[in-house]
């Protein structure tokens, strides 16, 4: 029989988040030489999650054991005066919100994207592509295992044939996925690029079936060396 005590304890560490066996910790880094604000859809926005990280800027989150989120990074932001709700950006604007609703316009607004799934996760470029993006499984020090790692390494100016490219003040902001088949969940690297693919190797739809088994450490990059 369970002790009153010890289910009483047990109770509270569940209702108060403290129960560290069904959590998960993600390390975020912004390894750019620019702000980038990160976005994010997920019905569990977990506590401490940061509206911009500086350039070298690196925190770490709890996050549930099961929990399922859509993160991209935005830059060359504004929130033109109001702070606490408005965000209008040059690249990855939601609806020129500082807490997105819903996802960018693909079209207008290409861009990287990284799913966490319950138990895996993957970097995806069938939205198009904007910023570089690493995800992937550590150990307790922040090792990478072998298994489980997710990038995209090439900056968007360098990799996106022209035909695809969004420009905004005549800066390439984003990279859309026109040349590929986003319905089907399939590219072919000859036809959609091959300098894309070179810098995006592990992300889907190049690799739509690559997953890992879970982890309770996630290290999660803007802008990987």
């Amino acid at each position: 029989m369970v002790s009153p005590v010890l289910y009483g304890m047990r109770l509270f560490w569940l209702q108060n988040g403290k129960y560290e066996s069904y959590k998960k910790t993600i390390k975020v880094e912004n390894n750019c030489t620019f702000p980038v604000w990160p976005a994010i859809l997920s019905g569990n926005v977990p506590d401490g999650f940061r509206n911009i990280l500086q350039p070298g800027e690196k925190y770490s989150l709890k996050v549930p054991q099961d929990w399922e989120a859509t993160v991209w990074g935005r830059f060359g932001c504004s929130s033109e005066g109001n702070e606490s709700t408005r965000l209008v950006c040059e690249s990855g604007d939601c609806g020129n919100l500082l807490r997105c609703e819903k996802a960018p316009d693909q079209n207008l607004q290409p861009y990287t994207r990284t799913i966490f799934d319950n138990r895996s996760l993957s970097v995806d470029v069938q939205m198009g592509y904007n910023l570089p993006m690493y995800v992937g499984f550590v150990n307790a020090s922040w090792e990478r295992f072998t298994c489980g790692s997710f990038h995209c390494t090439g900056l968007v100016a360098d990799l996106c044939p022209k035909i695809s490219q969004v420009k905004v003040n005549n800066k390439v902001i984003g990279c859309k996925c026109s040349d590929c088949d986003t319905y089907s969940g399939h590219c072919n690297p000859e036809e959609y690029n091959a300098a894309f693919y070179a810098a995006c190797p592990s992300a889907v739809p190049f690799n739509p079936d690559f997953w890992c088994p879970d982890s309770k450490n996630y290290l999660f990059t803007f802008c990987p060396a």
